[in-house]
C-alpha cells in the first residue's frame, strides 16, 4: 500500500531504516555487552516492528507513531552505545539532510530536537558521568573537552546539512516553477498561433466560398449547353472538377474554425454511422485491393452524425491509403463505463519516426500529395465533443487511430474565434 504524501513515505523509509541500525548496532556491542544494551536496542526495534505490522495488515500507521520515531532512533543507538561517543550520534546528520530536503523549514524542529539529544547526551558525560555508559569497545571516556568538541562537531554538521539540504530543495522548486513558467508561456504561445491560424484560415475560406459557388454555379450551366463529346464539355468538366476539390478544401477549412455550438448533437447509435462510412469506401478498398473488417459494439453517444461521419471516413481513408494491396482494415467499436471508442487499425506502412503529435499540426502530412489538415480538423471535432482522438504505433507494423467520445453530454472549450458564415 503506497501513500500519496511524500513526508508520510519518508517517515516510513526511515522506520525501515532504523532497524537496520539497530541490527548493526547490536553487532558491534557484541556477545560480552551488558544486557541492559540488548534489552534497550531489542524493546526499541520491537517499537519500530509496531508500522510494518500495520501496513502486512494493511492498515496506515498513524503520524504519532511514526513522527518521534526519526528522533528516537539515534538517540536510543547512542544511549546503549556510549551517549556523546557514540558513534551512532552522527546519525542525525543524514536525518537532518533528509528531512530539511523533504520539508524544507518544517525539519527545523527535527534539527532542534537533535541538537537537544546531543547536548542532554554531552551533559550527562560531562556532569554525572554515569558508571557504564561507556562500552569497552569505545575504550576510555574522553575528557570533557573532547566530548565538548565532538558535541559540537555534530551539531555543526546537522545544522549545516540541514541548511544546505533546505537551500538545494529551494533551489530546485525554484528552477522548476521557472520552467513550468517557460513551459506554460510557450503553449500559450502556440496556442495562440493556432487560434490565429485557425481563424485566419477560415476567414479567408468564407471569403472564397461565395465566389467560388457562384463561378461554379456558371460552370455547370455552361457544362450543361456545351454539345456532348465536345472539347468544350470535356474541358469545362476538367474545370468543374478541380473547383470542387477547391470548395471541399475550403469546407475543410471551415470546419476547423467553426465553433463548437455549431454542432447539432443528438444521442445515436455509433454502429450504424460506422456502417454507413464503411460501405461508402467499398469501391475504393476494392480498388486498393485492402480487405475490411469490423468488430461491432454496442455504443451510443452524443454526437454531430454528419461531423462524426467526417471524423470517421477521414480516419478510414488514411488507413486505406495506408495499406499495400492484400492489406486489411480494421473497425472497432467498444465502450467503457464513460467513453464509446472507435477504433481504425491498419497494417500498412505505420506512422514516421518522431513524435506523433507532430502528424496533429496543420500543414504536417507524410503522405505524398496530402495537405496536413484532415487529422487537425478531425481533433478539433472531436474536442469540441468533448472526446480526444490519438494515434499510435502497433506492435508488428501498422498503425491505429483511436477516438474516445464522451457517453453523457459535455461542453467542448469555447473558441477564441469563431467565422460567422452567411
Amino acid at each position: 500500500m503506497e501513500h500519496d504524501d511524500p513526508v508520510y513515505r519518508m517517515t516510513t523509509r526511515l522506520n525501515r531504516i532504523a532497524l537496520v541500525v539497530f541490527a548493526i548496532a547490536a553487532l558491534c556491542l557484541g556477545p560480552d555487552a551488558e544486557g541492559w544494551r540488548f534489552a534497550g536496542l531489542g524493546s526499541m526495534a520491537g517499537l519500530f516492528v509496531v508500522p510494518e505490522f500495520l501496513r502486512l495488515s494493511r492498515r496506515e500507521p498513524p503520524w504519532w507513531l511514526l513522527g518521534p520515531m526519526v528522533l528516537i532512533a539515534p538517540m536510543v543507538c547512542a544511549g546503549v552505545t556510549g551517549g556523546v561517543q557514540s558513534p551512532f550520534l552522527v546519525a542525525y546528520v543524514p536525518i537532518a539532510v533528509i528531512t530539511g530536503y523533504v520539508l524544507g523549514k518544517g525539519s527545523l524542529p527535527v534539527v532542534l530536537g537533535a541538537a537537544l539529544v546531543i547536548w542532554g547526551f554531552l551533559s550527562l558525560h560531562v556532569w554525572w558521568r554515569p558508571a557504564g555508559m561507556i562500552p569497552a569497545m569505545l575504550g576510555a571516556p574522553l575528557p570533557t573537552s573532547g566530548a565538548v568538541f565532538w558535541a559540537t562537531a555534530v551539531t555543526t554538521f546537522v545544522i549545516a546539512g540541514n541548511r544546505m539540504a533546505r537551500h538545494v530543495r529551494d533551489q530546485l522548486h525554484a528552477e522548476q516553477a521557472r520552467l513550468l513558467g517557460v513551459r506554460r508561456s510557450a503553449t500559450e504561445a502556440m496556442a495562440r498561433g493556432k487560434a490565429d491560424l485557425v481563424a485566419l484560415s477560415g476567414a479567408i475560406a468564407h471569403e472564397l466560398k461565395n465566389p467560388l459557388t457562384a463561378v461554379l454555379s456558371l460552370l455547370s450551366f455552361r457544362h450543361g449547353q456545351a454539345a456532348d463529346g465536345g472539347d468544350e464539355r470535356e474541358q469545362l468538366g476538367v474545370a468543374l472538377a478541380q473547383l470542387d476539390r477547391m470548395r471541399a478544401r475550403l469546407e475543410t477549412l471551415l470546419d476547423l474554425a467553426r465553433p463548437a455550438d455549431a454542432l447539432t448533437r443528438e444521442v445515436v447509435a455509433l454502429g450504424p454511422v460506422i456502417d454507413e462510412v464503411l460501405d461508402a469506401h467499398g469501391a475504393m478498398a476494392a480498388e486498393l485491393g485492402v480487405r475490411f473488417a469490423a468488430r461491432r459494439g454496442d455504443a451510443r453517444a452524443p454526437v454531430d452524425r454528419r461531423k462524426l461521419s467526417q471524423v470517421v471516413a477521414n480516419l478510414v481513408q488514411n488507413a486505406l491509403q495506408a495499406c499495400a494491396d492484400g492489406g486489411r482494415v480494421e473497425v472497432a467499436l467498444s465502450a467503457t463505463a464513460d467513453d464509446a471508442i472507435v477504433e481504425v487499425f491498419d497494417d500498412g506502412q505505420g506512422l514516421p519516426d518522431g513524435s506523433v503529435e507532430r502528424l496533429f499540426r496543420p500543414g504536417v502530412t507524410h503522405r505524398a500529395g496530402g495537405y496536413g489538415i484532415g487529422l487537425t480538423v478531425c481533433r478539433t471535432i472531436v474536442e469540441q465533443h468533448g472526446g480526444r482522438l490519438e494515434l499510435a504505433r502497433r506492435d508488428g507494423g501498422g498503425s491505429v487511430a483511436r477516438l474516445s467520445l464522451p457517453r453523457v453530454m459535455q461542453s467542448a472549450p469555447p473558441a477564441e474565434q469563431a467565422v460567422e458564415e452567411d
